[in-house]
């Protein structure tokens, strides 16, 4: 066996692939085919910019965002006042972030799943944002802070060298023979109601490492997946709860 024909087994061997995944479809499939049908009601993501930019502002001037430039203020969650939640993409924010902020705000959980149709073009989407239509639903029901978060769940996998062993049927399924490092990546947007004006968070990354054989891949894998997100949940909740202190918020 020459040289390069080892140096290819060797490499088929510990060859790794890299997969994301958004927080909202987090499901396992195998093959690091992430985001099929994990979720049936996963529709994609909220837009930031329908979120954020009103439509209703219609050609911008530079003067504006002079304004806004000139009195932009940090917004910040109220300390004790009901906070309206919204994870991008699912129909109710996952419990571990309604409980780590069921602490300091009042939190009622709100869907995240986008309206627009798919295959909406800029031409013919609508004249009123979904950013806007939110915050007058959180304006009728007596909100003044709308919190909406998104992430990524990022994954690298790669095979060791007890993989050659797979082939058999029994004994290789319960060898160890794949390390995945997974990471959870989360930003939001505080919003204020009245204004609409918002600051983004984006706390550090979390990170996992865990090894599994083929016959406890899925668990293996969902295990990390829900490891991940209570500490980055927990993470992120800490830093909103943390600038709602520091700029002594009633």
């Amino acid at each position: 066996m020459n040289s390069r024909i080892a140096g290819a087994i060797a490499l088929a061997l510990f060859l790794g692939a890299c997969s994301t995944r958004p927080i909202s479809n987090s499901g396992y499939q195998a093959d690091s085919g992430y985001g099929g049908t994990g979720n049936p009601l996963y529709q994609g993501e909220i837009d930031t910019l329908d979120l954020l930019v009103p439509a209703s502002q219609g050609k911008i001037e530079q003067g504006q965002i002079d304004a806004a430039l000139a009195h932009h203020e940090p917004v910040t969650a109220l300390l004790g006042q009901p906070l309206l939640v919204i994870q991008s993409g699912a129909l109710v924010p996952d419990a571990p972030m309604v409980s780590a902020l069921g602490g300091h705000f009042n939190v009622t959980p709100f869907s995240g799943i986008p309206t627009r149709e798919q295959g909406t073009t800029p031409s013919s989407s609508p004249s009123v944002t979904y950013g806007e239509r939110l915050r007058l639903a959180a304006a009728e029901g007596g909100y003044r802070r709308i919190f909406v978060y998104w992430g990524q769940l990022e994954a690298s996998q790669t095979n060791g060298p007890t993989k050659i062993v797979s082939w058999v049927p029994l004994i290789g399924s319960l060898i160890p023979d794949q390390s995945q490092k997974m990471r959870i990546v989360l930003n939001a947007a505080i919003i204020d109601v009245a204004s609409g004006r918002w600051t983004l968070l984006s706390p550090e990354p979390v990170s996992d490492d865990a090894i599994s054989a083929s016959i406890n891949r899925e668990s293996s894998d969902q295990e990390q997946v829900e490891m991940l997100k209570e500490a980055g949940y927990a993470r992120l909740a800490a830093l909103v709860i943390e600038r709602a202190k520091a700029f002594n918020v009633p």
